[in-house]
């Protein structure tokens, strides 16, 4: 008796402790890549094969998958974001290849992201298209597009996925300005975006969950001024400013994470340089008590995925 006794108090600690342990996630994230699907060298030129070959060339997509697949091995929960802006800046149209940016979106497994202003340079049928060949989904809270049938179908407000067992809430939320200059501006409504984010998570909490994840192509400073307003809330993934937060680099704009009214503010720059890597930890009622993290430099000392590689060299050939 005595030794089932035991067990059961035992059982009951063991238990009580489970309910009440902590959750950790990672969130891995980029943004601004703009086509750096072959990295860049140290004065943000396209890097030629013979300059990577010695070294001298950061990010690019294949660093960019290894990096990837070293923190999800040694992490539990992990995620992937991107805050939009993939296509190049339209000074450099010759970059722009959707099939490749998809396909290689897709090979790296990203769980969301939002649009950034230059998904809409090129015209509805090239961000429509874009949007179709992905396998995740397309998050952007304060645009209506119900005018506009085919982007209307490839876009939702928010979204939530599951990680370890528990329910996370994703926002995507974009400049007011994205479509401004678009043929079919007309077609769709832009909203504030402090007022659309905190309708979704009003949504999300109804919905019963208490971890909310922004994925934001507002810029740093107002990534900071949404933290400021929006209830609920508790991780802002930025983008558009090219903003380099870190705790090691003394020329950094903020730290990385930087830290609003409780909610982790977090951006690694551009052209895929870094990726970014959050840990962040939740008690038992989905409070944020603890982002810890830094940018990961993507430098000759990340090995360069060969699949990825390859399937670069091939998208290149086609088009030649």
């Amino acid at each position: 008796m005595r030794i089932r006794t035991a067990a059961a108090v035992v059982a009951l600690l063991l238990s009580m402790v489970e309910a009440h342990a902590d959750y950790s996630l990672t969130i891995l994230h980029t943004n601004d890549f703009h086509s750096s699907f072959e990295g860049i060298d140290r004065w943000d030129h396209d890097c030629p094969a013979e300059e990577n070959a010695a070294g001298n060339c950061y990010g690019g997509s294949a660093r960019l998958m290894t990096a990837i697949n070293e923190a999800r091995k040694r992490t539990e929960n992990s995620v992937l974001f991107d805050a939009g802006d993939q296509f190049p800046r339209p000074e450099n149209p010759y970059d722009l290849n959707v099939s490749l940016t998809a396909n290689l979106m897709n090979r790296l497994a990203y769980d969301a992201m939002t649009l950034g202003n230059h998904e809409f340079d090129y015209g509805e049928d090239v961000v429509v298209e874009f949007i179709d060949r992905l396998n995740f989904p397309v998050l952007v809270a304060n645009i209506d597009f119900s005018g506009n049938p085919h982007l209307a179908l490839g876009t939702r407000k928010s979204a939530i996925i599951e990680r370890g067992g528990e329910k996370l809430g994703l926002i995507g939320v974009t400049l007011e300005s994205s479509t401004a200059s678009a043929a079919y501006a007309e077609d769709v409504v832009t909203f504030d975006a402090t007022g659309a984010v905190q309708a979704e998570v009003d949504n999300l909490i109804a919905e019963g969950v208490n971890k909310i994840i922004v994925i934001s192509h507002l810029g740093y400073s107002a990534d900071k001024r949404l933290a400021e307003s929006i209830v609920g809330i508790d991780v802002i993934v930025g983008g558009h400013t090219h903003s380099y937060l870190s705790n090691t680099f003394a020329n950094a704009v903020g730290p990385y994470p930087t830290m609003v009214n409780g909610v982790a503010v977090v951006q690694t720059f551009s052209f895929g340089l870094f990726l970014g890597e959050l840990t962040a930890t939740f008690d038992d009622e989905g409070n944020l008590t603890k982002a810890v993290g830094d940018p990961i430099l993507l430098d000759a000392s990340v090995a360069e995925s060969e699949g990825i590689t390859s399937l670069i060299s091939n998208a290149e050939a086609e088009l030649k």
